[in-house]
């Protein structure tokens, strides 16, 4: 049963996506509701010391695996994408971008959601371009939410160690 809502979970979640692509553009305090989906992957993986949002629940990883593989050349990823300097540096990049860009609209949620609308337009359409080219899920190589998972993943280890196996 868990397993069965799991790949149902996993074969719909994009649409969670295109329908945020289509209607936050037009209800812009939508686009308040990616922190959540930037706060899933950090807790489930802090949680459950794996990236399991990534693999199951991601509606952008459904719409690679779901549509875009199914057009893909299927190329290698090059190897500048699983770089942890090239990764680093495009969090780096889109954190610093964002901070600013919230910094300057001082608290009007509607100008906040335009943000983080614009933000995952943006990123959805790199992905999609990449996973045309290259691999569908090229985008996963070098995801910002999936590098802060791993981190979190690490430090759940550093901190607990031993006691890891608990939690």
């Amino acid at each position: 049963m868990k397993g069965n809502l799991i790949r149902f979970i996993k074969n719909i979640s994009w649409i969670l996506l295109i329908f945020f692509l289509l209607f936050g553009r037009v209800n812009l305090l939508l686009g308040n509701l990616v922190i959540v989906c930037m706060l899933a992957p950090l807790v489930t993986s802090t949680i459950t010391g794996k990236r399991i949002w990534c693999g199951f629940f991601c509606p952008r990883g459904s719409l690679y695996d779901n549509l875009i593989e199914k057009i893909s050349f299927q190329r290698k990823i090059p190897s500048i994408f699983k770089k942890t300097y090239f990764k680093i540096g495009f969090l780096g990049l889109l954190i610093g971008n964002l901070l600013i860009a919230i910094y300057l609209v001082a608290g009007d949620w509607e100008q906040s959601g335009l943000i983080f609308y614009r933000l995952i337009l943006a990123t959805t359409l790199i992905g999609v371009f990449l996973g045309l080219i290259f691999k569908e899920r090229i985008w996963c190589a070098f995801c910002p939410m999936g590098l802060l998972s791993n981190f979190f993943i690490k430090l759940k280890a550093k901190i607990l160690g031993d006691y890891l196996i608990f939690f």
